[in-house]
């Protein structure tokens, strides 16, 4: 032993007081082999030895102090130990204080028999002491403790039937939840009876300072076959996911919900039953392409030694002997996300309501099943990243689940608006109208993965001998679905007799800038995800007119504001304050929090069958709605008026 010093005295008469003593001082502890003692640390030691003897009577004392000591991350100083033992009783008493914790402090007074049925007393008090210690007995990537407890607990009885009594509160703890991506803070005390723990009304908060109330117990019988059973009651709404594509592949997002959560359990056996409804701040999101994500930094990885590798994959819960039956009732509050292919945007995304069931067995298995309506929302159609266009769904939609939740059934119906003119596609009639809204529409129905698709072209705001027109030349499926590429990719019709589509010379380089201005106002908008910007060239060789308009969506006001419009020229070549044009302007704003009274304000073209640009309106409302499923539900009751939102 190094640095260290001892001393020892001592003195043996048979028959009479004897005695040995010796002290031991060293400035740390040796390093030890053995696995369990390796992580054991201690400065400054003083130990003192004492037997002493008397009329065949022996008594021990043994006394050890520390500046610091250190077992893997528990960490004490100025640690004090004194135990005496004699022949019926052993003796202790210990005083320590926390690391780098000024106000924690640990202490422990107790007696026991040397004999195994015999009484004992032991009583320990705890100060501010930290919950961080838990972690060393957690499972991995379960929960992390944080904060500190305080508490006084009793231990009598005897080792065979050992009682334990006492309290344990925390006013400031913390726990992280990996499985979930959340954390809180909890505020309460543990009742402690010999056969169980008790929770009544914890304060439980979420990061956003969301407060739900648990109640629960953790039973045992002698300290063995643990069970517990906790409940989680959220009266207003609650944060229950915060979780990104990187820590789960499986489903991500942000979740808040009202309802009721019941973790219960035995040994290694977890089980968690809940019925929520969601909240205002929910965005679900739920991946269909992690099975066939094949990117390029998939198959390249750079290997320096197996430990590395594992702990830098992608992190995937462990579920084994883990069981959850997860019932939403999905409101307008939530947002869906559905993603087809990450890589190139190709996802739906709405506000949906409905009711889900997700069940995870202990095989890892996890089943849904139930059906969202759609209630607004959009598709943003993706071809190999070269078309990027937003398609608008048509409320009434619905995506049911049956089991695997990536065989759910869709039937959806979108659209999506372009201005164009009808030159191309009806080149034998005159005085047509010039550029006019074009609705393509596009359904899709039948597995979410593989959907049958189909396409028709509607113009909304045209006469009815104009839409005749416009069935009469798009004569079988083909011809539409012709058309609808060319919508999507150029932002007009192609001409019904493909020898005179003009592929070529300088027809192709038109159509190219306008391919080009489409995609430029496509990557302008994922810049800021909160505004959609959409550049639409056109060339007309007959009159050698060069037009251009930008069209503008986005909210503002915390999305109480939105505005949609499009302003442009049909003279890019002589651009002047004359000929720039509000082509069509939309403002709403919603006094209420849910959209149901809107103040609205528009200027709008009409297109006239005689009239390349026809007349402009405009116009400012009032705007009521609600919804119902039937008439006689159509009153709904009314909030109380100091809760309602404006």
């Amino acid at each position: 032993l190094e640095n260290w010093s001892f001393t020892t005295k001592g003195r043996y008469i048979p028959n009479g007081e004897s005695f040995w003593m010796l002290d031991l001082v060293g400035e740390s502890l040796p390093q030890f082999t053995q696995p369990t003692l390796s992580e054991l640390s201690a400065d400054q030691l003083h130990t003192s030895l004492e037997w002493r003897q008397r009329n065949g009577h022996s008594n021990y004392l043994a006394n050890i102090k520390s500046a610091a000591f250190q077992y893997k991350t528990i960490q004490l100083q100025n640690v004090d130990l004194t135990v005496t033992r004699d022949e019926t009783s052993t003796r202790y008493n210990f005083d320590s204080a926390i690391q780098s914790k000024a106000q924690s402090k640990l202490s422990a007074q107790g007696q026991f028999s040397t004999k195994r049925n015999k009484s004992m007393q032991h009583k320990l008090n705890l100060s501010q002491i930290p919950l961080d210690y838990l972690n060393l007995w957690m499972p991995p990537k379960s929960v992390v403790w944080n904060g500190a407890i305080s508490g006084e607990l009793s231990l009598d009885g005897n080792r065979d039937q050992p009682n334990l009594t006492g309290w344990i509160a925390a006013d400031s703890a913390t726990i992280a939840v990996d499985y979930l991506g959340t954390a809180y803070t909890l505020k309460g005390q543990c009742g402690v009876l010999p056969d169980e723990f008790y929770l009544d009304q914890w304060e439980v908060k979420d990061a956003k300072g969301h407060v739900a109330l648990i109640n629960g117990t953790i039973m045992h019988d002698n300290f063995s076959d643990w069970n517990f059973d906790v409940g989680l009651e959220a009266n207003d709404p609650f944060q229950l996911l915060e979780l990104n594509r990187e820590e789960n592949d499986w489903f991500y997002g942000t979740a808040y919900a009202t309802g009721d959560v019941n973790v219960f359990g035995f040994d290694n056996n977890l089980e968690i039953e809940a019925q929520l409804q969601t909240s205002p701040g929910t965005l679900f999101s739920l991946p269909l392409d992690g099975a066939s994500d094949a990117s390029y930094a998939s198959f390249i990885h750079f290997q320096e030694n197996r430990s590395e590798t594992i702990e830098n994959q992608k992190r995937r819960p462990d579920l084994s002997r883990f069981r959850m039956d997860l019932n939403i009732d999905v409101t307008e509050d939530a947002q869906t996300r559905i993603i087809f292919d990450e890589s190139v945007g190709d996802e739906i995304m709405g506000v949906t309501s409905g009711d889900l069931s997700i069940r995870i067995n202990d095989f890892e298995e996890m089943e849904m099943t139930g059906q969202l309506k759609v209630v607004e929302g959009t598709y943003f159609f993706t071809l190999q990243n070269l078309i990027n266009k937003q398609f608008d769904i048509v409320p009434g939609g619905t995506i049911s689940w049956f089991g695997d939740p990536y065989e759910a059934e869709i039937d959806l119906n979108t659209r999506y608006t372009v201005r164009t003119n009808l030159d191309g596609l009806l080149p034998d009639e005159n005085n047509l109208p010039g550029r006019i809204p074009v609705q393509l529409n596009l359904a899709m129905q039948g597995a979410l993965l593989r959907p049958e698709i189909g396409f028709n072209i509607k113009l909304p705001e045209a006469k009815p001998q104009l839409q005749s027109l416009l069935d009469g030349t798009l004569i079988n499926e083909e011809e539409v679905n012709r058309q609808a590429l060319s919508l999507l990719v150029l932002n007009q019709f192609l001409s019904p007799d493909p020898l005179n589509s003009n592929f070529g010379g300088t027809i192709v380089q038109d159509k190219s800038t306008a391919f080009i201005a489409s995609q430029l106002g496509h990557w302008i908008s994922q810049i800021s995800p909160d505004m959609d910007i959409g550049f639409d060239y056109n060339n007309d060789p007959s009159n050698d007119n060069q037009s251009l308009a930008v069209a503008l969506s986005t909210r503002l006001l915390d999305d109480r504001l939105h505005v949609e419009g499009a302003v442009g020229t049909s003279q890019l070549s002589q651009v002047s304050a004359q000929n720039v044009q509000l082509q069509d302007m939309t403002i709403r704003y919603d006094l209420d929090k849910n959209g149901s009274f809107q103040l609205t304000g528009h200027t709008r073209q009409n297109p006239e069958w005689s009239s390349p640009y026809g007349e402009t309106t405009q116009g400012v409302g009032f705007r009521f709605h609600r919804e119902f499923n039937a008439w006689r539900n159509r009153k709904k009751e009314q909030p109380n008026p100091s809760q309602k939102e404006f």
